[in-house]
């Protein structure tokens, strides 16, 4: 049986990153972080204000008609922090029953 003994461990030569690629990884592991953080908040947040139904767009805590926009609407604004800007927006309020999606279309 082979033991892996504390000389076989201080001599393990593990290979790591130059420092400036260990940071950058650093700093996308903390945005991503406060990106999660943020939709946490913003779950509880919503939570909140719709007595504990997380998507009243989907209509199980009765007419929330447009409350749902305004959900994905926060939902990507947190998401574009230090990312980008919106360059465009469209609303399209419509069922899921129509197939005819100008706007999806145009936002595609």
């Amino acid at each position: 049986m082979d033991i892996l003994s504390l000389k076989v461990l201080k001599d393990l030569h593990i290979p790591l990153p130059p420092i400036a690629i260990q940071q950058a990884i650093i700093a996308e592991i903390e945005a991503e972080q406060r990106l999660v953080a943020a939709n946490r908040e913003l779950v509880q947040t919503v939570r909140e204000e719709n007595r504990g139904d997380p998507c009243p767009c989907l209509g199980r805590t009765g007419d929330n008609s447009g409350s749902g926009l305004k959900v994905q609407r926060e939902v990507v604004s947190r998401y574009l922090v230090g990312r980008g800007d919106y360059t465009a927006e469209y609303d399209e309020m419509e069922s899921g029953k129509l197939n005819d999606r100008l706007k999806l279309a145009s936002a595609l």
